[in-house]
């Protein structure tokens, strides 16, 4: 089997490659490592076309990083993408676990471990077809998963052990005559980091990463408690469902009884064009596989003109860089509201969602200072800021620096007691 590696070209990077080289290379079977230095993208699509696997380092806070083309084929199921750290938000490789998540670190020894394990796969696929290796020179995805769930579960970060129950449950065939179901459920932090206080654009990317998997699905559960719909991630999970025509899929799962029931009419938004149309321009501006900032940035230079596209709000300084502070003591809705505010929930009225400017937070986290709760109308809750390592983001074209990646900072905003 041969295999192509593209390391970071720096220290790290190449010890990290001699140890994925010595660990394919005891494999039990044939493994040829190529380690390649070449930063040209044409060196990258060959190999694409003629290794059994490409293994890429797309560490971003190297130096020597790889985002130097207009385009990488990470969504392809035989490029095998790896990092130290965790990836921008806008790369979101087929093959899941070769990084670090936000904001942590990942050991080369475990990222070698994961290479190995998924070079085993690919070899057990077998050789791939000049038409697959010609998908993935271009950066085109692979098929559909034979892994598509059978089940999501949506539920509030307070019930995460009610959700790994019910997974567990669900999984083992109960509710569903002893059919063992494929389910998918993302961990508290997986996607975001509990404390962050997010801007607009990583709010939707994250939603829209979820939405993926809320179409996927052939139902959605959710563990329903009186807090369930506090959080602005659960209300956005259940106003997916009728924008993929599913509010006929969702199920209730009452934790304290272990009751099932279908969903309550009270989860079941309703969407007119103006939402559907909202939605689709915040899902197309913030998903991974979407969003294109070099595109943005040019846009953002054009608002002052009378070009409507420009003037929308995806493309403004805001949407991508002021943080969104939702406050316990004065933003969170009832607990049983009577129905989902659509209308309300795309505003950042209901959960209310206050724009803070990011160099409060910077003066907060520096100078070690409380951060007063934003509510125009007054409100006594205060926070305890912190810096959090920046997020990047990858663009198809150099920036000013010429570094094809750029950063937004990052903050993590806790209730004081």
């Amino acid at each position: 089997m041969k295999v192509d590696l593209f390391p970071t070209l720096d220290n790290e990077g190449a010890a990290m490659a001699e140890l994925i080289r010595q660990r394919l290379q005891s494999l039990p079977f044939d493994v040829t490592v190529r380690v390649v230095p070449s930063t040209q993208p044409f060196a990258l699509a060959k190999s694409v076309l003629t290794a059994d696997a490409v293994v890429l380092d797309l560490t971003p806070h190297s130096p020597a990083h790889r985002y130097t083309a207009m385009a990488y084929p990470w969504r392809h199921d035989r490029v095998l993408a790896v990092s130290r750290s965790y990836f921008p938000l806008n790369v979101s490789p087929a093959r899941t676990g070769g990084a670090a998540l936000y904001p942590d670190r990942l050991g080369a020894d475990d990222i070698a471990a994961w290479v190995a394990t998924q070079v085993r796969e690919l070899a057990a696929q077998g050789k791939p077809s000049l038409l697959q290796r010609a998908r993935g020179a271009v950066g085109m995805p692979k098929g559909g998963s034979s892994q598509r769930p059978d089940i999501f579960i949506s539920y509030r970060g307070t019930d995460v052990r009610a959700a790994q129950a019910l997974r567990t449950a669900l999984e083992n065939g109960e509710h569903h005559d002893g059919r063992r179901q494929v389910v998918r459920m993302f961990d508290a932090g997986q996607l975001a980091h509990p404390d962050a206080v997010l801007p607009a654009l990583i709010r939707w990317n994250v939603l829209a990463i979820i939405s993926d998997v809320v179409a996927a699905a052939r139902e959605t559960w959710i563990v329903d408690t009186p807090q369930y719909l506090g959080s602005w991630f659960t209300q956005g999970e259940l106003i997916c469902l009728p924008y993929f025509g599913k509010s006929d899929r969702l199920v209730a799962f009452d934790p304290s009884t272990g009751r099932v029931t279908p969903g309550p009419e009270k989860y079941v938004a309703e969407l007119d064009d103006a939402a559907e149309r909202r939605l689709a321009r915040y899902f197309t501006n913030s998903h991974p596989n979407l969003m294109a900032p070099e595109s943005t940035t040019v846009l953002r230079a054009l608002r002052p003109t009378r070009l409507a596209l420009a003037r929308d709000e995806v493309f403004a300084d805001e949407f991508w860089t002021v943080p969104l502070l939702q406050c316990p003591h004065c933003s969170t809705p009832q607990p049983r509201p009577a129905a989902i505010d659509v209308s309300g929930f795309l505003t950042n009225a209901n959960p209310r969602l206050y724009p803070v400017d990011p160099d409060v937070l910077a003066t907060c986290a520096s100078g070690r200072t409380m951060l007063r709760c934003t509510n125009p109308d007054g409100c006594p809750q205060r926070f305890t800021v912190r810096e959090l390592p920046p997020y990047y983001l990858w663009y198809g074209l150099p920036v000013a620096d010429g570094s094809f990646l750029g950063t937004i900072p990052a903050y993590a905003a806790v209730p004081a007691t």
